[in-house]
């Protein structure tokens, strides 16, 4: 029997999908209009969308630990909410970061010095965004839910080589 004989059309699935871009565009208006939609915020951005049209949104994160506990419920527990919306990844990596440096017994300065430096904190920050992403990978799984990562996309201008004067 061939391979060939296998072939069949996939399942339809809900999505998981990343909104980025500039601020002011849109991007948590956009994800507002998925299917049943729930806020994790690591920031407070639903103030641009009509009160009427407000989705609901678990409580602005303060903690680390805030965030393990919303995943957990929206993972375990039964509700009738369809899309996950993680709004937004950027602040989340500002509070992980944070954590990791304020929670570091010998203080250091920034996430790159971080548990002894050598890459250790950025590594443990990798460790953060996995979690989340596991979690988002068992509600889509589990829950059939749509899972919405909104991210800011910080854009700059750099100047050639050419056009830096030097004093």
């Amino acid at each position: 029997m061939s391979i060939l004989s296998s072939i069949e059309k996939p399942q339809d699935r809900p999505v998981i999908a990343t909104i980025t871009g500039d601020a002011g565009l849109g991007k948590t208006s956009l994800a507002a209009t998925f299917p049943k939609p729930i806020f994790i915020r690591a920031e407070d951005g639903l103030q641009a969308i009509p009160h009427k049209n407000r989705p609901d949104a678990l409580p602005l994160l303060t903690s680390v630990d805030q965030l393990w506990e919303q995943l957990t419920a929206l993972v375990k527990e039964e509700h009738d909410y369809q899309t996950l919306v993680i709004d937004s990844v950027t602040q989340l990596d500002t509070l992980f970061s944070n954590h990791i440096v304020d929670t570091d017994p010998k203080k250091p300065k920034s996430i790159a010095q971080a548990l002894g430096g050598y890459g250790a904190g950025f590594q443990a920050l990798s460790s953060y965004h996995g979690r989340v992403r596991k979690a988002a990978g068992l509600l889509n799984e589990r829950k059939n839910m749509h899972i919405v990562f909104r991210s800011e996309e910080h854009t700059s201008e750099l100047q050639s080589r050419e056009t830096i004067s030097y004093a």
